[in-house]
């Protein structure tokens, strides 16, 4: 019973860890992003490279490239295995970007397939495979929404989730 209790804690832990990832990524937020991976990690958006490259590389094309981004997990399959845990996860990302003149939107989907690796009780991604399913490009998108009653999103921690609210 035990061991299935530390199995799930652990599955959870790992889940948080992608779930953080989501976040600073798509609020470019360095720190954080660095927060989910070992220092000697490795990832492969295309081309397998330190993560440290990666980090330096990827938020500020982000930034140059979209206006906004979302990357939105779905399920995970995630297996633990002593210091060890290995994870494929759905996800869609979402990026809204400018195409001379025009509002795009470039939808991706894709999974994570992941090796994580518990150090001093804590669970960061060791490895990463990013893995292309399809991808689609929209032109010409518009807000239609009504949104000037909404908080405004940030693309760093002036975001509002990073504010924490008293709760009466």
């Amino acid at each position: 019973m035990a061991d299935d209790v530390s199995r799930v804690d652990d599955t959870i832990m790992v889940r948080a860890v992608l779930e953080r990832y989501s976040r600073a990524i798509d609020r470019l937020d360095g720190d954080l992003l660095e927060s989910c991976y070992w220092a000697d990690a490795k990832v492969n958006f295309g081309v397998e490279e330190p993560v440290a490259n990666f980090i330096q590389r990827a938020l500020p094309s982000l930034r140059d490239r979209y206006d906004a981004t979302m990357h939105s997990l779905a399920q995970s399959i995630i297996e633990v295995d002593a210091d060890h845990a290995y994870a494929e996860t759905y996800n869609v990302a979402y990026h809204r970007g400018r195409d001379g003149g025009r509002s795009t939107l470039t939808t991706v989907g894709n999974r994570y397939v992941d090796v994580f690796h518990r150090r001093d009780g804590e669970w960061r991604i060791l490895h990463r495979q990013v893995i292309i399913e399809w991808s689609k490009l929209d032109a010409d998108v518009t807000i239609t929404h009504p949104v000037e009653n909404f908080p405004l999103a940030h693309r760093d921690r002036n975001d509002p989730a990073y504010r924490r609210h008293a709760i009466s």
